[in-house]
C-alpha cells in the first residue's frame, strides 16, 4: 500500500472499543475511538462533497442556528464529549467476512484501501463541520465513531432511515444525499455490467448539461432512487419529501436484498431506451416551447425518467401501501421487464430515424401534455407513470395507446 493512501486516510490511531453483528441486515457496528485528525482525513472527501447541501445551508443562515453551532464549537474547544459519529463502509464480500475477526490493525487495513466513494457520514455533518473549524486546536483529542460495514448501500440507506426516524422528514433528503457519493458508485458499477452503452453522471461541480443519450444528472438519480423506494411520483424537493407512511414504504424497499439490483436494472433499461430513441433526431424544426420534437429530449425531462423507473417499482415490488411482492413474483416481473424492454430496443436499431419518430408518436403525447402552468409538473409524472406502466406491460405497435393511458 503506497504511503498516500496511508497519509490521505489516517495516521492509523483508532481502536476497536465494540463490535456487533446485525443479523437482520447482515452488517456490523463497530464502535471506535480515533482522533480527530484521523477522523477528518478519513471523511474529507465524503464531507466536501456534500458542501452544496442547500438544506444545511439553508438551516445554517438563521441567527438561532449559528448561535447553537458557535456554541458546540466552543463546548467541544473547552472538552465536551460529542456523541459518536456514524459513517458507512461499503466493503467487498471478502473484506466483510474478514470483519468479524477485526482487530485495530486488520481495520486500518480495510479502511486505507476503500476508495472514498467507499465512505459516506450517515449521521454527523454538522459536528464533522465544527470540528474541521477547530482541528487546529484539537487534532489530537480522542473522538468516537461508529463504523456502520455493509456490502450493500442499500443495507447503509436502511441504516440512515431507522437511524432518523422520528425527525422531520425533509431530514430523510439531507441524509439520503450524505450518502449519495458510494449509492452512485455502486450505481455505475452495476450499469457497466448490464450494459455496455454509455453511461454518464454529472456531479453539482461538473457544471454540465445533458447533451447525448446515457447523460443524467447525479441529483436527479438521487430523485429517482428516492422515487423508487417509495413507489411514488409525488416527491417535492422543495419542501416536506415524504409522509410519515413514505417513510415506511422507504424502509420496506430498502430492507428488500435485492433493492438495488433491481434499482439499477431499471436505470439500465431506462439508458437502453434512451439510446435507442435517440435515433428520432430532428434539426432546424420550429415547435412550441416546451413540446418533444425529438427522442433524445424525452429523458430530458425528469418527469419521464420518475414515470418510468416508479411504473418498474410497481410491477416489480407492488404498490406502496399494499405490502412487498414474494420473491419468486418480483424474479418473474423483472425478468418480464427486461424482456419486454429488449425487444423494443432490438426493433427500434432496425429502423430508421422516421421510422422511431412514429414510433415514438410525440404529436400525441405534446397534445396532452398542454395542462395549466401550475400543474404541469404534478400532471406529467402521473402522464409517463402510466404510459410506462402500460409500456412495461403490454407489447404495443407504438407508443400512442402509452400516452393516452392516462385519459
Amino acid at each position: 500500500m503506497d504511503a498516500d493512501m496511508h497519509k490521505r486516510k489516517g495516521g492509523g490511531g483508532v481502536r476497536i472499543l465494540h463490535s456487533l453483528k446485525d443479523e437482520r441486515l447482515e452488517s456490523w457496528s463497530v464502535l471506535t475511538e480515533t482522533t480527530v485528525k484521523d477522523y477528518l482525513n478519513l471523511t474529507r472527501v465524503a464531507f466536501d462533497e456534500q458542501g452544496n447541501l442547500p438544506g444545511q445551508r439553508e438551516a445554517q443562515r438563521t441567527t438561532t442556528a449559528l448561535r447553537i453551532r458557535e456554541r458546540m464549537l466552543n463546548d467541544v474547544v473547552r472538552g465536551a464529549i460529542l456523541p459518536p459519529i456514524v459513517i458507512g463502509l461499503v466493503v467487498s464480500g471478502t473484506a466483510f467476512a474478514e470483519a468479524a475477526r477485526l482487530t485495530n490493525e486488520t481495520l486500518f487495513q480495510l479502511v486505507s484501501e476503500l476508495d472514498d466513494s467507499q465512505i459516506s457520514i450517515i449521521d454527523g455533518m454538522q459536528r464533522t463541520a465544527v470540528l474541521k473549524e477547530c482541528a487546529e486546536k484539537i487534532q489530537d483529542r480522542a473522538i468516537r465513531v461508529e463504523l456502520w460495514i455493509v456490502t450493500k448501500t442499500a443495507h447503509l440507506t436502511y441504516r440512515m432511515l431507522i437511524l432518523n426516524t422520528g425527525q422531520v422528514p425533509w431530514n430523510l433528503r439531507r441524509q439520503i444525499e450524505v450518502i449519495h457519493a458510494s449509492l452512485l458508485s455502486e450505481l455505475r458499477a452495476r450499469i457497466d455490467t448490464l450494459t455496455r452503452r454509455r453511461f454518464e453522471v454529472f456531479s453539482v461541480d461538473d457544471k454540465r448539461r445533458r447533451f447525448n443519450p446515457g447523460e443524467y444528472q447525479a441529483n436527479d438519480l438521487i430523485e429517482l432512487y428516492i422515487a423508487f423506494g417509495l413507489r411514488s411520483t409525488k416527491i417535492d424537493k422543495e419542501a416536506v419529501l415524504a409522509t410519515q407512511f413514505s417513510q415506511l414504504d422507504m424502509i420496506e424497499s430498502a430492507a428488500n436484498p435485492e433493492h438495488m439490483s433491481i434499482f439499477s436494472e431499471l436505470v439500465a433499461s431506462m439508458a437502453s431506451l434512451d439510446h435507442v430513441f435517440s435515433k428520432a433526431t430532428v434539426e432546424g424544426e420550429d415547435r412550441e416551447r416546451g413540446q418533444i420534437v425529438s427522442g433524445r429530449e424525452l429523458f430530458d425531462r425528469l418527469p419521464a425518467c420518475v414515470g418510468f423507473i416508479v411504473a418498474g417499482a410497481q410491477l416489480i415490488l407492488g404498490r406502496p401501501g399494499a405490502g412487498t411482492r414474494s420473491f419468486s413474483e418480483q424474479e418473474a416481473a423483472r425478468a418480464a421487464i427486461k424482456e419486454r424492454v429488449k425487444r423494443v430496443v432490438e426493433r427500434l436499431e432496425a429502423l430508421d430515424a422516421g421510422a422511431v419518430r412514429q414510433f415514438l408518436d410525440f404529436e400525441t403525447l405534446n397534445g396532452l401534455r398542454s395542462q395549466p402552468a401550475g400543474k404541469i409538473g404534478e400532471f406529467e409524472r402521473e402522464l409517463f407513470l402510466e404510459a410506462f406502466r402500460l409500456f412495461l406491460k403490454e407489447d404495443v405497435g407504438q407508443m400512442t395507446p402509452c400516452w393516452r393511458a392516462l385519459a
